[in-house]
């Protein structure tokens, strides 16, 4: 579903009511791929090097880039991927989850930005 503007309030109120956060952008992915994998919501993405370096690794939810009627229907296939197993999607879910925990949190990020200035400063 696409929606409008929406406060935060009501943003987190959905991502807690999701089942799957579709992102179908060869672009960047902001904070919004760490922020719904977060409240465990498996990311549908594509396998680049914007959300697809966010998701974990052994996500089956990772579509390679190809020829946009290829691209519809992977994307169209995982879908019914979780839509047939909810063991999937619950095992999707808890892997986001835990990516997150290990790899995106605000802790994590100012130790990466700590190294990039100290290894700047040593150069």
């Amino acid at each position: 579903m696409h929606r409008p503007w929406l406060d935060r309030q009501e943003l987190l109120a959905l991502y807690g009511e999701a089942s799957v956060f579709f992102f179908p952008s060869h672009e960047g992915a902001g904070m919004v791929v760490a922020e719904a994998m977060s409240y465990g919501v498996p990311v549908l993405c594509y396998a680049n090097e914007g959300p697809g370096e966010l998701t974990p690794a052994a996500s089956s939810l990772k579509v390679p880039y190809r020829a946009f009627n290829q691209n519809v229907k992977d994307f169209a296939e995982r879908l019914r991927w979780l839509h047939d197993s909810p063991r999937l999607l619950a095992a999707e879910a808890a892997l986001s989850r835990r990516h997150v925990a290990q790899h995106h949190t605000w802790e994590r990020r100012g130790q990466q930005l700590q190294r990039i200035y100290e290894q700047a400063l040593a150069a």
